[in-house]
């Protein structure tokens, strides 16, 4: 990606800059790569911890590992229908946490 190694070449040149690895943060996830997105984020924060966004974007990046985590136990415990029950019940309400939240932003 470029942009993905623009900003690379921008936090390497200045550690500091809080920005670059926000935006590292970003790309990273949006590819997918969420251990990656937060380990920028959280760089980011050690730099300025009044980074409301870069709060939310942690959060949120967060929240998407737990709904994988719980997506692969279900399958995991496919053939314990109570234990899959109450994974799928956390997952929905995360789902659900994350679909009221996105109306209100509207």
């Amino acid at each position: 990606m470029e942009a993905e190694a623009y900003y690379r070449e921008l936090v390497n040149d200045n550690p500091e800059l809080y920005q670059g690895w926000f935006r590292l943060g970003n790309i990273y996830a949006r590819s997918g790569q969420l251990d990656a997105a937060i380990t920028m984020y959280e760089r980011c924060l050690e730099l300025d911890p009044d980074q409301a966004r870069a709060w939310y974007n942690l959060a949120l990046v967060r929240t998407r590992q737990s709904l994988r985590t719980l997506a692969d136990a279900e399958q995991r415990f496919a053939d314990q229908p109570a234990d899959q029950r109450r994974l799928g019940a956390l997952r929905q309400r995360l789902v659900d946490a994350l679909t009221a939240d996105r109306a209100e932003e509207r």
